[in-house]
């Protein structure tokens, strides 16, 4: 929410603990309303002293939609409008600057077509499809033509560097580049491919393509809107998915030997589904160009 266009002042919290520090002070403002889109938040509105509110307990028994319409039913429980289904990120040119300078230093002068791949998946590592199959992934790219740029944030630096020594030429950027920053890489992307994680859904709210890997979350609940221009991998195993929004912290408790789901998904269908893809973004491009 740091550069929103909408007026909407920001009080940073680092952790929870600082969150409860400040209830004291938010509840001496007198919010007329209060309104939280994750569950732990949905306990923090209960004391904010706002005279109304907006959380999951408000839409209580409403799990199976797609999360997006579950945070867009908790405004329209509260009456309020809600014009769009579309995610959005917000940076300044300041970190588009420091990407163009951070790709030059690597003479990265983008003659070849950039696509950004996050390995990682920081809080649930079953979401993980195996580093072994990004290698084989990455080095197909490689042999393409295409220049492959590596994100993510410091809880990725290590797997990344052990796919760098693997694949020579590769771009690394996990842990070099702030949220914004790495959001400014995305935007000069054709692509991005990786697994259910925070990069997926930032990739698709600054309007970049993607493929999604999924294997123990269901797509259903997780997949970034508007098909066209999005796309997903997903083995339905019997046990999938054995992850649900709001389903309790004991989903994470393991309950496979090895993440088979992830597993079944080959490096063919995704280079498969990257192919049709970026010809389709390509094509749409092209067609408004001639417009």
């Amino acid at each position: 929410m740091q550069h929103n266009p909408y007026q909407i002042s920001v009080l940073r919290c680092a952790d929870q603990w600082q969150l409860l520090k400040a209830m004291n002070m938010i509840r001496r403002e007198n919010y007329d309303l209060a309104i939280s889109f994750t569950h732990f938040g949905s306990y923090f509105t209960k004391y904010c002293a706002a005279s109304c509110r907006g959380d999951f307990f408000s839409i209580a028994g409403q799990t199976e939609q797609p999360v997006i319409q579950l945070c867009l039913d908790i405004l329209r429980e509260l009456g309020l409008k809600t014009g769009s289904d579309r995610t959005e990120f917000w940076f300044e040119d300041a970190d588009r600057l420091k990407v163009d300078r951070f790709l030059e230093s690597i003479g990265c002068l983008g003659a070849r077509p950039l696509v950004a791949v996050h390995c990682g998946g920081h809080y649930f590592i079953r979401k993980r499809w195996p580093a072994e199959k990004f290698v084989e992934l990455l080095l197909e790219l490689r042999l393409s033509g295409v220049e492959v740029a590596l994100i993510g944030g410091t809880e990725d630096v290590a797997n990344s560097l052990a796919i760098q020594a693997l694949v020579p030429g590769v771009i690394n950027a996990a842990g070099a580049l702030r949220l914004s920053q790495t959001a400014a890489l995305m935007e000069r992307c054709e692509l991005f491919i990786g697994n259910d994680s925070g990069p997926l859904h930032l990739a698709a709210a600054v309007g970049v393509p993607t493929i999604g890997l999924y294997g123990p979350t269901d797509p259903a609940q997780f997949y970034p809107y508007h098909p066209t221009r999005h796309r997903y991998i997903y083995k339905a195993l019997p046990c999938s998915p054995c992850y649900r929004f709001g389903g309790g912290l004991w989903q994470f408790v393991p309950k496979c030997s090895r993440p088979y789901c992830m597993e079944a998904i080959s490096v063919a269908e995704v280079i498969d589904e990257m192919t049709g893809l970026l010809c389709q973004n390509r094509q749409s491009l092209l067609a408004k160009g001639q417009r």
